[in-house]
């Protein structure tokens, strides 16, 4: 696989697995009954940009194994 594929394949799993798991938190408070989860646009912007943010930094790092 060439450099720039890696990278990107990375970068998009690190991705999806952190919104995947943020949307799963979410969900178990939710059921859990600790409140609701009323934010607004600009607080739903800055939760989105934290949660590229981390997946970026849980997924790119992992090219140095490949």
């Amino acid at each position: 696989m060439s450099a720039k594929k890696n990278i990107l394949v990375s970068s998009l799993i690190g991705i999806g697995i952190a919104a995947v798991s943020s949307c799963l938190v979410s969900l178990l408070l939710l059921a859990k009954g600790a409140g609701s989860l009323t934010m607004t646009v600009a607080e739903y912007t800055q939760m989105l940009a934290g949660i590229i943010l981390v997946g970026l930094g849980f997924g790119l790092p992992s090219i140095v194994y490949c």
